[in-house]
């Protein structure tokens, strides 16, 4: 029964990076987006009925599946349900197990994308971007854009960094390829989010006593942070700071001068119309202000479960940062980290009962 368990849970995270990849190539219909939320929550209900799990597990299934059931029909997406379903497969499965397949399944399709774009089946997204006072071409190698690349290719990084513990082998190899692919891409956040990850490993390994525990209120941090710079950009002179930032701070600003930093329900129209790259805005715009407070919640109550695992509590800081001007940090098919805070959330015992690296 185990052994078919973790087959499954390999097939599932397959299936969960494949449909990212999907998506890319456009080949998804609205119809399709409608239809997979509840596909998903019958394949968990299904599960639940085959296997056996305690009361408190169903009960903790159950309380978070419904709600992201409901936003997952209104924004037609089941990006935050595949979490659920990766994690009732996987309650007892080694978290560097689960890394390496996201890992793995993140490369294949990654190399299969370039090699259909070079073969001209998949189109190119280029980007012109003025950089250093000349143009540059951001190359986006048949992704819908290049910053899907470099998310791709860093969130691949990130799992086998897990997965390995900062495999000395490789670690100049991930950094090279992280470096040839900003070039390629000149996707900055997801460099810097690369260059974040291995500053925070030198200091593990010179100051190894300190926890990195406050990583379970990053989320919160970045979000007052992004909060800060709107109201900053609305009080100061500093439009030099937001060309830098390609005009985040003012779209920010436009975003709670506009009142949607309250809204009770998610934005439909914000979310089919408008482009709002910040993470927090964006868990904003389709849960509404209550749900993003919830999601917040959830983050400290999960990270503080994973706390041990100085590793997961490394990249999530990467994530946090991240999230300030961009929301690669919500999009499960790429981040393990969404995976392994469910397992912790629905199998908390698991986590309360050791102090060691899970």
């Amino acid at each position: 029964m185990k052994k078919n368990k973790g087959i499954l849970s390999k097939l599932i995270i397959i299936f969960v990076v494949l449909f990212k990849f999907l998506l890319n190539y456009q080949i998804s219909e609205t119809f399709l987006m409608k239809l997979l939320p509840v596909v998903t929550v019958l394949c968990i209900l299904g599960i639940i009925i085959k296997n056996k799990f305690t009361k408190s597990q169903i009960l903790r299934t159950f309380f978070i599946t419904i709600p992201l059931l409901i936003i997952s029909l209104i924004i037609k997406s089941p990006n935050f349900l595949f979490p659920v379903l990766i994690a009732i497969v996987s309650l007892d499965t080694d978290f560097k197990i689960i890394a390496k397949t996201f890992g793995y399944s993140i490369l294949f399709f990654t190399i299969i994308t370039i090699l259909l774009n070079r073969l001209n089946i998949l189109p190119s997204n280029d980007i012109l971007r003025y950089i250093d006072g000349i143009y540059k071409t951001r190359y986006s190698l048949g992704f819908i854009h290049p910053n899907a690349l470099m998310g791709a290719i860093v969130c691949a990084i990130f799992c086998f960094i897990y997965a390995y513990d900062f495999p000395k082998k490789f670690n100049i190899i991930f950094l090279i390829l992280g470096s040839v692919f900003y070039y390629v891409t000149y996707s900055r956040t997801s460099f810097i989010m690369l260059l974040i990850v291995y500053i925070l490993y030198v200091v593990k390994k010179k100051f190894p006593k300190y926890n990195f525990k406050i990583a379970a209120y990053f989320d919160v941090i970045c979000f007052f942070i992004l909060v800060f710079s709107a109201v900053l950009y609305s009080k100061c002179d500093i439009e030099a700071l937001d060309l830098l930032f390609s005009n985040r701070l003012s779209i920010n600003y436009l975003f709670m001068k506009n009142g949607y930093l309250f809204e009770f329900l998610p934005n439909m129209n914000l979310l089919e119309n408008a482009v709002i790259d910040s993470y927090h805005f964006n868990i904003i715009i389709r849960f509404g202000f209550v749900g993003f407070i919830l999601y917040m919640l959830y983050n400290i109550k999960t990270f503080k479960l994973l706390s041990a695992d100085k590793n997961i509590m490394i990249i999530c800081i990467a994530f946090a940062i991240a999230g300030l001007t961009e929301d690669i940090a919500m999009i499960s098919s790429f981040n393990v980290i969404m995976t392994f805070q469910m397992i912790a959330y629905i199998n908390s015992n698991r986590f309360l009962m050791t102090g060691d690296e899970i």
